[in-house]
């Protein structure tokens, strides 16, 4: 048989340019060096803890990674879009409060983010939280024009832009001031402060005698070339972790970091598909019921706990199946709550961030005061005094039950629940009762109110 001759032979294509350099950049932002770069940043966020021995929040959805949850006092959702430049606000459906109690505890606090190639810092640190300071001490001082003044990062805000920010801190402070919010008491106005991998660190924890300082940390040092040039290091890697984590979670990675920073490159990806795999542990202690400030009865977990007079435990679907199945149970609650609630009340649901906060919405519009204290006489649906104004100064109590979440409950819901409380109750027991039957029995020493 004659051999072919060389033009007879088809080679493969060569790869283009583009295509070689995204390869390259692939390989560089590779999961485990996303994992050793989010280690590496973890330790200067540990050190800048220890420098100022202030409790770090995590501020979602990126903070997370950065922080073990054994170190982390808590969450918080500053958005960096709440800072992008002519969109500056202070979110009413994030407020934060919980940062304001670990301040008022701890002194201060420390809220950790990271950000992308490009950027020093995230303009969540640079731009949301200062305008959250400002506007935050505005209301807690409101004689003492001195503490209203916005503080920014020079090297992050230009004076113009400072300007423009500081001119929409009134507007920010009365829209707040229209929640009727109750904010723990403050000595002193908080301020915000700045440190990045390339900040000096006090050699010892600084006393801070005229503010409660608010310490942003970018836990990243920021490359300001390609990240193949960096080694394998990937500024803000714990960034956008829904596109590259595969089911990790930071809870997960703290939990098996040593397996996972120690695994060969090409058996992590499957490593993390069994560890994603694995079900919850049982038998574990039930995580404990959230207050809902201000009241002192009503509680939101996703399971029900004892120690709670009336448990609302619906089952409810995902979906549109879930929303009917809401509309249908919020229906039945004047039936099952009589006033006033004295005694503690649980909503235990799944989903705890959108049904669960619904059904808790509904229940302090008609049984509990502006005051958060329960009511002698519960307001009927449709009753004269409420309107949506009403119900958005109730939502904003639930602002906080879960930064990580940080959208609060779907627009599905909050329309059930608009239409539970602001109309008259246009059926009762027949229609609602063929989707819930509601009996009482005795569970755990407390009655427990259960839907099914």
């Amino acid at each position: 048989m004659t051999a072919p001759a060389l033009a007879d032979l088809i080679f493969p294509p060569a790869p283009s340019l583009s295509d070689t350099l995204a390869s390259v950049r692939r390989s560089a932002l590779s999961i485990p060096n996303r994992l050793r770069s989010i280690h590496h940043d973890a330790a200067f966020v540990a050190a800048v803890a220890d420098a100022y021995a202030l409790p770090p929040l995590a501020n979602e959805r990126c903070g997370g990674w950065y922080v073990p949850p054994e170190r982390r006092k808590g969450g918080c959702y500053f958005k960096s879009t709440d800072g992008h430049a002519g969109e500056w606000a202070v979110s009413l459906s994030r407020l934060n409060l919980g940062v304001l109690e670990v301040v008022r505890e701890a002194g201060g606090c420390i809220v950790v983010d990271s950000t992308r190639r490009g950027k020093s810092m995230p303009d969540a640190l640079s731009k949301t939280v200062p305008l959250w300071c400002a506007a935050i001490n505005a209301l807690l001082f409101p004689d003492t024009p001195a503490h209203h003044i916005l503080h920014t990062p020079p090297q992050a805000v230009s004076p113009s832009e400072h300007a423009q920010m500081a001119a929409r801190v009134p507007a920010s402070s009365a829209a707040l001031r229209a929640l009727s919010l109750r904010l723990p008491p403050l000595s002193r106005p908080l301020r915000p402060l700045w440190v990045t991998p390339d900040s000096p660190l006090p050699p010892s924890p600084p006393t801070f005698d005229a503010f409660h300082p608010v310490v942003c940390v970018t836990a990243s040092r920021r490359v300001r070339g390609a990240e193949a040039s960096e080694g394998g290091y990937i500024q803000g890697a714990g960034d956008d972790s829904e596109a590259w984590a595969r089911g990790l979670t930071p809870e997960v990675f703290w939990a098996h970091r040593p397996a996972l920073l120690g695994a060969p490159e090409a058996e992590v990806e499957a490593l993390i598909a069994s560890l994603a795999a694995r079900p919850v542990p049982s038998g574990l202690t039930p995580a404990p019921a959230v207050p809902i400030r201000p009241t002192t009865t009503l509680f939101l977990s996703s399971s029900p706990l004892p120690g709670h007079a009336t448990v609302l435990a619906p089952s409810l679907p995902a979906g549109k199946l879930g929303s009917r199945a809401l509309r249908a149970y919020l229906q039945t609650l004047p039936s099952v709550l009589t006033a006033p609630l004295s005694s503690p009340v649980l909503v235990a649901v799944a989903d705890v961030a959108d049904h669960g906060v619904g059904i808790a919405l509904a229940v302090l519009c008609l049984w509990y005061d502006e005051g958060g204290e329960p009511m002698g006489v519960a307001l009927r649906p449709g009753d004269g005094r409420l309107d949506k104004g009403f119900v958005k100064r109730r939502l904003a109590w639930l602002g906080n039950i879960d930064p990580a979440n940080g959208k609060g409950p779907s627009r599905a819901t909050l329309l059930a629940v608009h239409s539970f409380v602001l109309s008259p109750v246009a059926r009762r027991g027949s229609d609602a009762s063929r989707e819930f039957s509601t009996s009482i029995r005795p569970t755990d020493g407390c009655v427990q109110r259960n839907t099914h």
